[in-house]
């Protein structure tokens, strides 16, 4: 039986790319050229230095092909790496350079203590966890707009789905988390004075 690639879902794509597919490829290829071109020319305001960036992230995922790893949507994945790609590419070309320098220059001037660190980590792992657990259509959505900073309407187009269901998935998928969150800030509050308690007791 021939499979409809046009049908499957990111993820199914996913795995055929991991089995050496070379049509789940071009189904990728055709689903997410455009976007990611559109994507690319607003940032670099330049069509064909977005095409190359975009040629450049279609060339990584072929090369890596059969071991393709990511804790996060295809659709995330492949405009996070366009976005990084360009960053990149502003700091090849010394756009932002003294910013780049002064922000590190801040960080290493104030970095935090190794417990405050610890926390950070502790509670990025945390919200990481949270997202994954997500509803899958909610989950694309939320990294689209948080991760890959794709508008609504550029959400909508990606997933066919309409602007008011995008802005509605946001919505609960931060209720959620905030709720997620909030709950945990308090176990660890409560478990620090429990901590206290036992120390000075």
């Amino acid at each position: 039986m021939t499979t409809n690639y046009q049908i499957l879902s990111d993820s199914e794509l996913v795995d055929k790319l991991n089995q050496q597919d070379n049509r789940a490829f071009e189904e990728v290829y055709n689903r997410y050229w455009l976007p990611l071109y559109n994507h690319a020319r607003r940032m670099l305001k330049d069509e064909d230095e977005a095409a190359d960036v975009v040629q450049e992230i279609f060339s990584a995922v072929l090369e890596k092909m059969g071991s393709l790893t990511f804790h996060t949507t295809l659709a995330a994945y492949l405009f996070q790496a366009t976005r990084f790609r360009i960053i990149n590419l502003f700091h090849r070309e010394q756009v932002k350079i003294k910013y780049v320098q002064s922000l590190k220059a801040y960080i290493n001037k104030h970095s935090a203590p190794a417990d405050e660190v610890y926390r950070e980590k502790e509670m990025a792992e945390l919200i990481e966890h949270e997202i994954a657990a997500l509803p899958p259509r909610m989950r694309e959505v939320f990294e689209l707009s948080r991760k890959a900073y794709l508008t609504n309407k550029e959400i909508a187009e990606i997933t066919s789905i309409s602007e008011a269901t995008v802005k509605k998935h946001l919505a609960v998928a931060l209720k959620r988390l905030r709720a997620k969150l909030t709950s945990a800030l308090l176990l660890n509050f409560m478990a620090a004075i429990l901590w206290l308690h036992r120390l000075f007791s």
